[in-house]
């Protein structure tokens, strides 16, 4: 999906908890690349809902900050 995002020029926003660092792998790809943004483990929910309305698109799992 990132690359799908990005060959649209579109930038990304990763953003989210890491307990499992499920996270590192995938940033690791992107880490030279300016257009992704990684948010994981540093927001608070008012900074995350700042960061939202920002947005154009959101994809997520179905957690609390889906019905945000």
């Amino acid at each position: 999906m990132i690359d799908r995002l990005l060959a649209s020029e579109s930038g990304v926003v990763i953003t989210g908890l890491d307990e499992g660092k499920r996270f590192s792998d995938v940033m690791k790809r992107y880490d030279s690349d300016d257009r992704v943004v990684n948010l994981v483990d540093q927001l608070s929910i008012e900074e995350l809902v700042f960061v939202l309305k920002q947005g154009r698109r959101f994809f997520g799992t179905d957690t609390a900050v889906t019905h945000l």
